[in-house]
C-alpha cells in the first residue's frame, strides 16, 4: 500500500511506496533530507477452529504475501517520492510542530507589505520637505566655471574713451581667506602689465577669484571656476578720484583680508567696488565720470 504524508520541512504532499517506509530520502520538492514514516499496521483476526490443526501460528499472524493487496505504482517508480494530489494526506506530527515554521494568513502578508511602502512614501516626503528646509528651498548647484566680460570707459567730453589698462579683481564672498595677503606690486593700474605666474594673481586664483586688465579698446574676459557671490573690484586706470576722502573705509575694509596694502592698490584711482551674484556667463560695463 502507498504511504501518503507531508513533507516536514516545505509540508509538500507526498505518497511512496510501503516498502520504503522508515527509509530516509530526499523531498522532491525542497530537496531535504526526511524520514518516511511507518504505515500503521492492522493486527490479524485469528482463524476460525474449524482451521486445519495444520495451519501454524505463523500463517495465522503473516498471511502469504500473494494475497496482499497492493497498488500498482508505475513499476520502478514505487520506491521513489512522488507528489500526492488526494486531500486526505494527514501531515505527520513533525510537521505540523516543526519550530522553523509559523502559519500566517496571506492577507496579514499582503497588508504588512502595503504598510511597509506607505512608511518608506512617507519618510520619502518628510526628507524633501526637511532638505528644502535646510537648503532654503534650493538644491545645490555642482560647480560650473563662468565667464565676466564687458567694457571699462570714462566720460571725457561728449564722448566716451575706451579705459585702457584698468583692473579688474574678482573676489569670492564664500568666507574662505588666502594663507598669504596678494601683493600689490604689479597689480596697480600704474604697474606694469603682470604675467600670468605673478604671486598676487596666482592667490587670488587660488581662493577661486581672478585678474585681468583692458586692453586697448577697454574690453577685458575674466573665468571664475563657479557659480557663486563675489566682489568684483575695477580700478580705472584714466580716472582719478578728487579727494581721497572719496575713497570708502568700508571698501578698504573689506579688501583688506586679501591684498597687503588695500589703500595702495586703489591710490588715488576712481574704483567701483560692487557684490555681483554670478550664475551664467554675463556681461559687466562701467562708465567712470
Amino acid at each position: 500500500m502507498p504511504v501518503r504524508f507531508a513533507c516536514p520541512h516545505c509540508r509538500q504532499k507526498l505518497s511512496v511506496s510501503s516498502r520504503k517506509a522508515g527509509r530516509e530520502d530526499h523531498c522532491p520538492r525542497c530537496q531535504r533530507l526526511l524520514t518516511i514514516p511507518a504505515v500503521e499496521v492492522d493486527r490479524v483476526a485469528p482463524l476460525p477452529v474449524s482451521e486445519p490443526a495444520a495451519a501454524t501460528a505463523e500463517s495465522v499472524l503473516a498471511p502469504p504475501v500473494a494475497d496482499e493487496p497492493h497498488i500498482e505504482f508505475g513499476g520502478p517508480d514505487d520506491f521513489e517520492l512522488v507528489f500526492d494530489t488526494t486531500d486526505d494526506v494527514a501531515t505527520t506530527p513533525e510537521a505540523d510542530t516543526h519550530p522553523d515554521w509559523i502559519a500566517v494568513p496571506r492577507l496579514v502578508l499582503y497588508l504588512q507589505g502595503g504598510l511597509l511602502a506607505v512608511v518608506a512614501l512617507v519618510s520619502f516626503a518628510l526628507g524633501l520637505i526637511a532638505g528644502g528646509a535646510f537648503s532654503g528651498g534650493a538644491a545645490p548647484s555642482a560647480p560650473r566655471a563662468c565667464t565676466l566680460e564687458g567694457t571699462i570707459n570714462y566720460a571725457s567730453g561728449n564722448r566716451n574713451l575706451p579705459d585702457q589698462g584698468a583692473v579688474i579683481a574678482i573676489i569670492p564672498e564664500s568666507g574662505q581667506r588666502p594663507q598669504r595677503k596678494a601683493p600689490i606690486s604689479g597689480l596697480r593700474p600704474d604697474d606694469a602689465t603682470p604675467d600670468a605666474n605673478h604671486h598676487g594673481i596666482a592667490i587670488l586664483r587660488e581662493i577661486g577669484g581672478g585678474y585681468t586688465r583692458t586692453d586697448d579698446r577697454g574690453r577685458f574676459q575674466v573665468r571664475v571656476p563657479e557659480r557663486g557671490k563675489y566682489l568684483v573690484l575695477v580700478i580705472s586706470s584714466a580716472r582719478e578720484v578728487r579727494d581721497l576722502e572719496d575713497i570708502s573705509t568700508a571698501d578698504l575694509l573689506k579688501l583688506g583680508p586679501f591684498f597687503d596694502n588695500a589703500a595702495g592698490l586703489l591710490g588715488r584711482q576712481q574704483y567701483r567696488l560692487t557684490s555681483e551674484i554670478v550664475r551664467n556667463d554675463r556681461q559687466l560695463n562701467v562708465l567712470f565720470e
